[in-house]
């Protein structure tokens, strides 16, 4: 259902997802005359960050249509923000390993971040889904 808000953030959750395939995860200058940065990681260089960016796609489009089921959502929410939460750190610990010749990191770097926060902004929205829906069983 569009209607309800943690859809749109699943949705930005995908996106953002997307975008770590075409931004890079580092930069370094170069030593010709232009001086201009030139991407030397991408997500799609290593195969795990790819898998796990790629599960985590799929986690999210699955997690958008269960919206009938709120508690496997809800669920699913959470192993989307620890799938991201996991991507960053794996990010980071491969930043740490290869310092040399980075001169910035990428866009790609903080994109798991805002997955992460998307993800638990849909957790939460799932969960007050479900108490107002439970309040109003009450009711009843």
């Amino acid at each position: 259902m569009l209607q309800r808000i943690q859809t749109v953030y699943l949705l930005f959750a995908v996106l953002c997802y997307t975008a770590m395939f075409i931004l890079p995860i580092r930069t370094a200058f170069t030593n010709d005359s232009t001086g201009v940065n030139e991407p030397i990681m991408y997500l799609y260089h290593n195969g795990v960050l790819s898998i796990l960016a790629g599960l985590g796609i799929l986690v999210a489009l699955i997690t958008i249509f269960l919206y009938g089921n709120r508690r496997l959502q809800a669920m699913l929410a959470l192993l989307g923000a620890f799938n991201a939460a996991g991507l960053l750190a794996l990010i980071g610990l491969g930043m740490s390993q290869h310092p040399e010749n980075i001169d910035h990191w990428g866009l790609g770097v903080i994109m798991p971040l805002f997955v992460l926060v998307f993800s638990l902004l849909a957790f939460r929205g799932i969960k007050r889904d479900d108490k107002l829906v439970r309040s109003a069983d009450r009711l009843r």
